[in-house]
């Protein structure tokens, strides 16, 4: 008898101790898509949210390297439904909690004609409370980055380990100004 009780006691530790694992898994969760393009021109991104618990409401923000990317146009998924208004955020409500899981925003970008190749990361920002359920409980997601591959043409990263100061492009430019002298009259 005392095996069995013992042999329960343990299949419930291990039985409750297991639950966090399973709730971890399902942390809501925004995600950035990526895309590749080259200067010039204009890529769409989304924006979508999974393992939602239901969101009443957001404020959201995003996070991208001004002198390759402009920010163009922010527009919510109608599937999405609720009011929705962009300014400098990206701001939803609805009436009620929506479980729905899917895209939720599309962000238009133009790739600047300067822009240098690589990669750069674009990311959805909020701080606590910008994001809620109908019962005002906060609902922090995971945040997960989208990437814009630059290629082609444009602004090539500067490869020189340091640009001449201004003393040193004179000194060069006497040299080369003395050695047209020397050539013109002759040598010696």
């Amino acid at each position: 008898m005392r095996n069995r009780i013992i042999s329960v006691l343990l299949a419930a530790v291990l039985l409750f101790s297991m639950a966090p694992l399973a709730f971890a898994a399902s942390k809501p969760t925004l995600t950035v898509s990526s895309a590749t393009a080259k200067p010039g021109e204009t890529i769409t991104l989304s924006v979508t949210i999974s393992n939602n618990p239901g969101i009443n409401s957001f404020s959201l923000g995003f996070s991208y390297d001004e002198t390759k990317l402009k920010l163009k146009d922010v527009d919510i998924a109608k599937a999405l439904g609720g009011q929705f208004v962009y300014k400098t955020k990206a701001v939803w409500l609805a009436s009620q909690d929506t479980k729905y899981n899917g895209e939720i925003l599309s962000l238009k970008f133009k790739v600047l004609s300067d822009a240098t190749a690589g990669d750069t990361k674009v990311k959805v920002t909020y701080s606590p409370g910008d994001i809620i359920n109908y019962n005002e409980k906060d609902v922090n997601p995971k945040v997960v980055a989208g990437t814009v591959t630059i290629t082609g043409s444009g602004k090539q990263p500067d490869t020189q380990p340091e640009k001449q100061s201004l003393w040193a492009k004179i000194v060069s430019a006497l040299k080369k100004l003395l050695a047209k002298i020397t050539s013109i009259f002759g040598k010696k």
